[in-house]
C-alpha cells in the first residue's frame, strides 16, 4: 500500500529512502523485546541475553526464510543468480515465515544451551514476544504489497504502482502498464496480523497460570498453527499443491501437532515455570567475622 514512506534527503546529494517492511520488521523487533523483558521481570533472565537471543533469531530467520523462499519460488532464485551483485538489493525481500522460524529455532535453542537457561520456561516467555513482533511484521507486508490474498472486488483493497501486488499482476499480464494500481485483493495479512495481536494477548493473559514450563510455548505452535492454516485459504501464493491444499496447509498441520506434542512433552518433563536456570546459581559466600557497621 506504501512500500516507500519517505525519503531523506541527505549531504552531498545522498537520498536515504525509508522502506515500510523494514520499519515494521525494526517495530516488531523493538515489541517483542520489550513485552518479553516485560515478562521475565523477576526471573533473573537478564535482558541482554533476551536482546540476544532475539537478534540471533532475527539473523537466522532471514536466512532461513530467504532460502525457504527461494526452494518454493525458483523463478525468483533464478532472476537473482542471473546477476547476484546487480541484484542485491532485490534480497530484503522474499521472505517465508515458516523458514525462518525453522531456523531461527535451533540457533536460538544452542545459544540457550550455552547460556545455561531450559529452553522451555524461556520459550513461554519467548512466545509472546514472537507473536506480537510477528503481528506488527504482517502490517509491513500490507504496506509492502506482499503476502496479499485472492482477488476480490467485493472485499478486496487495490494497492498502488510500485508495490509487490502490482509487479506481479503486470507480469501476470492482468492489468496494463499504464494502470497506476493493482486488481482488488484480499487484505491475507491484516487478517493474520490481527489474529496474531489475539494470539499475543492471550499468551499474555494466560502467563501466569502456567502449571508446566513449556505450555505457553506449545500454546503458541497450537494456535499460530491453526491460524496460518486458515489464513492460508485465502493467500493467492503459488505454492506446491497437496491434493485439495498447499504445502503450507501441510506444514501448518505439522505445526499444530508439534505443538500438541510438545505440550506432553512439557507436562511430563515436570519442570516449574520458575525453572529458568539450568544450574541453580551458587548462594552468596557469607564470610567469617561479625557484620561491618
Amino acid at each position: 500500500m506504501l512500500p516507500t514512506l519517505v525519503e531523506l534527503d541527505l549531504p552531498f546529494g545522498i537520498k536515504l529512502p525509508i522502506y515500510s517492511y523494514g520499519l515494521m520488521m525494526l517495530v516488531g523487533f523493538l515489541a517483542a523485546y520489550l513485552l518479553a523483558s516485560r515478562l521475565a521481570k523477576g526471573t533473573g533472565i537478564k535482558n541482554g541475553d533476551i536482546f540476544d537471543a532475539g537478534f540471533v533469531a532475527i539473523i537466522a530467520g532471514i536466512v532461513g526464510a530467504k532460502i525457504s523462499y527461494f526452494m518454493h519460488s525458483p523463478d525468483y532464485f533464478r532472476f537473482y543468480m542471473s546477476d547476484p551483485i546487480k541484484n542485491l538489493a532485490y534480497l530484503s525481500g522474499g521472505l517465508d515465515f515458516f523458514g525462518g522460524l525453522i531456523a531461527a529455532v535451533p540457533a536460538v535453542l544452542i545459544y540457550l544451551l550455552l547460556k545455561g537457561y531450559r529452553p522451555l520456561a524461556f520459550g513461554d516467555i519467548a512466545v509472546a514476544g514472537i507473536a506480537v513482533g510477528h503481528a506488527f511484521g504482517r502490517i509491513g507486508c500490507f504496506l509492502n504489497g506482499c503476502c496479499y490474498g485472492f482477488q476480490s472486488d467485493s472485499s478486496g483493497l487495490a494497492f498502488p504502482s510500485g508495490s509487490a501486488v502490482y509487479f506481479d499482476h503486470l507480469d501476470a499480464g492482468m492489468i496494463s502498464s499504464y494502470a497506476i494500481k493493482s486488481l482488488p485483493v484480499f487484505p491475507s495479512q491484516l487478517l493474520e496480523s490481527g489474529l496474531l495481536f489475539l494470539l499475543t494477548l492471550l499468551l499474555v493473559g494466560v502467563f501466569k497460570s502456567r502449571k508446566f514450563a513449556g505450555r505457553n510455548l506449545a500454546l503458541y505452535l497450537m494456535c499460530y498453527g491453526i491460524i496460518r492454516f486458515v489464513v492460508q485459504f485465502t493467500r493467492a501464493d503459488e505454492a506446491i499443491q497437496v491434493g485439495p491444499l498447499t504445502i503450507w496447509h501441510v506444514v501448518a498441520l505439522g505445526v499444530v501437532l508439534s505443538g500438541v506434542a510438545l505440550y506432553f512433552v512439557a507436562w511430563k518433563s515436570g519442570y516449574a515455570p520458575s525453572e529458568f536456570l539450568r544450574t541453580p546459581p551458587e548462594p552468596a559466600e557469607v564470610k567469617d567475622g561479625p557484620p561491618q557497621i
